[in-house]
């Protein structure tokens, strides 16, 4: 996907659905926002 259009289909998620997340996937999401880039650790 483009960039711009990337941004224009951005959108913000106000509810949240009451299915379970399960472990493996929030270690799966935890160890990608460990890995991500941010100002802190470039």
């Amino acid at each position: 996907m483009e960039l711009d259009k990337a941004i224009q289909k951005r959108r913000s998620t106000r509810e949240f659905d009451s299915i379970p997340v399960s472990k493996d996937n929030l270690k799966k999401l935890i160890e990608s926002a460990r890995l991500a880039p941010s100002a802190g650790n470039c």
